[in-house]
């Protein structure tokens, strides 16, 4: 699997990145966003999905039907608990997990 990543500073940078994004025809390439809260990753997703026709799946909410609040799982498990559920989901492209967000 190609493991690719991208640092995006601006719209120029976006634009460009997104282009490459749009021309991964394969449904096998995981398209995977990750960055601090509110930093616009579901937005760049379901747009990058929608233009794509490719399915998005928001792993929060797969975590969550599958194990519980994210709060709760901090705090009985912890972080690195989480992140390993995170990881797992994204690399088994979330159908472990369930369904895909709207």
């Amino acid at each position: 699997m190609l493991q690719k990543e991208f640092e995006i500073n601006s719209v120029e940078e976006l634009s460009q990145v997104s282009e490459y994004l749009l021309g991964l025809r394969d449904e096998s390439d995981i398209i995977a966003f990750y960055g601090p809260m509110g930093a616009g990753k579901t937005t760049v997703g379901v747009a990058i999905s929608k233009l794509s026709e490719r399915t998005w799946y928001d792993t929060d909410q797969m975590i969550e039907d599958k194990h519980g609040k994210i709060s709760d799982i901090f705090e009985y498990y912890g972080e690195n608990h989480f992140r390993t559920l995170e990881t797992n989901c994204i690399q088994y492209g979330g159908f472990q997990y369930g369904r895909p967000s709207p």
